[in-house]
């Protein structure tokens, strides 16, 4: 089964993108994958509930079904713990591995100084 019902304007499955469900994410503009707890979903988009990592703030971000059908996304997302659904978008993970790449070489020349 696909995360996203593909069609004129793209939506969730909403037979496997539910409330209360664990997902971890990836947006192609990130560094990392982000875990979290999905606490509204809509047609279009789902609110994402995660930590922040700086005390014990939390904070959301969306994620967008017509971004996810355009390939934006990497999310592994789960309900029950047992059935796992992935939406895989490998231009995300080569995009952070050029970024690194980007930034190590830089790096590389500030200490060559």
């Amino acid at each position: 089964m696909d995360l996203i019902i593909k069609g004129e304007n793209s939506t969730f499955n909403p037979e496997i993108v539910k409330r209360g469900a664990l997902i971890r994410a990836q947006h192609v503009t990130w560094c990392e994958p982000r875990n979290g707890l999905i606490t509204l979903v809509g047609r279009d988009y789902a609110r994402v509930l995660f930590l922040t990592g700086v005390n014990a703030a939390a904070s959301y971000f969306t994620i967008r079904a017509s971004e996810v059908a355009a390939g934006q996304w990497t999310i592994l997302l789960t309900n029950d713990m047992i059935d796992a659904y992935i939406q895989r978008n490998a231009a995300a993970f080569d995009l952070v591995t050029e970024v690194r790449k980007l930034f190590k070489e830089e790096t590389n020349h500030d200490n060559d100084d």
